[in-house]
């Protein structure tokens, strides 16, 4: 009988979390309260995905059916109720959850890449700066103080572009009659 149960329990779980493939479930039984339990996680999908929800029920009524002298409680690691040694797990096949170590092992292999990208970014600025101060110098010089010549250079101004962006310079020429 057990071996049937956990046959069932293993089709019905898989094609569960199959159905939302970011679950992960755990199923054990809990030979002191004699109650097949099974573990959901993440806890927010146990407890805001109310398609989860009724999917889980859909089961547990199922199983009730098929076994009338078995318990079944469905659970997440937030309840009182623990696996501690698991019959199976079920996973995705990918998993997005890291933890402190695997963190700090990524961004230390990022952190080169960010710092190479903003010493670029702040070359690029000085670059735009000294072109900007040369351009201004040889139209000074070229145009003797030409009247009524404003040159801008840099990007639009927040309310226009909704970036805010610095402007790199400007020059106002006075006018002559």
């Amino acid at each position: 009988m057990k071996s049937q149960i956990k046959s069932f329990l293993l089709e019905e779980l898989t094609k569960l979390q199959k159905q939302f493939c970011n679950i992960k479930i755990k199923y054990a039984f809990n030979i002191a309260i004699e109650v097949h339990i099974v573990e959901i996680t993440p806890d927010t999908e146990y407890h805001s995905n109310d398609r989860l929800d009724e999917s889980w029920l859909n089961i547990a009524m199922d199983f009730m059916k098929r076994f009338p002298n078995e318990e079944i409680s469905f659970i997440t690691d937030d309840s009182i109720l623990k696996i501690k040694s698991p019959e199976f797990v079920l996973q995705p096949e990918y998993s997005m959850i890291f933890d402190s170590a695997s963190f700090d092992l990524i961004f230390d292999n990022f952190s080169p890449m960010i710092e190479s990208s903003y010493d670029i970014i702040s070359d690029t600025i000085e670059s735009t700066q000294i072109v900007y101060e040369t351009i201004n110098s040889s139209i000074q010089k070229e145009t003797n103080y030409l009247p009524g010549i404003k040159l801008l250079t840099g990007m639009k101004n927040k309310s226009e572009s909704g970036v805010n962006n610095k402007l790199i310079g400007s020059t106002q020429y006075a006018m002559a009659a």
